[in-house]
């Protein structure tokens, strides 16, 4: 599921930085699909997913929420409170601290 969901978030990302001209929207809205599909799959999984003591599932599965956020600040794919919360219990761990995204700074020439 994880997998899956970062493959459509990257395509979808790179997909949405192309010129309007050159996008294949039905791509765009199948790679959406697929992202809402699992954060929809994950929300209902969410019980099974521990925090006292993460396996690495359950660190890519927080990893791939994280980069949704990322990639959209503006919170179009909407996460559920209860993921946010279980989001929230996971952000401080060392492996998630790690492997934070962040934007590098913007150099001025």
């Amino acid at each position: 599921m994880r997998d899956g969901m970062m493959s459509s978030t990257r395509r979808l990302f790179a997909d949405s930085k192309r010129p309007e001209t050159e996008r294949f929207h039905f791509v765009m809205d199948r790679h959406r699909a697929a992202v809402y599909a699992s954060i929809d799959a994950i929300k209902v999984g969410i019980s099974s997913l521990t925090t006292d003591r993460p396996d690495i599932g359950t660190l890519s599965v927080a990893a791939a929420l994280e980069y949704v956020d990322f990639r959209w600040p503006d919170g179009c794919f909407a996460v559920s409170d209860d993921l946010r919360h279980w989001m929230a219990g996971m952000a401080n761990r060392p492996a998630m601290l790690a492997m934070r995204y962040n934007l590098l700074p913007v150099r001025q020439i």
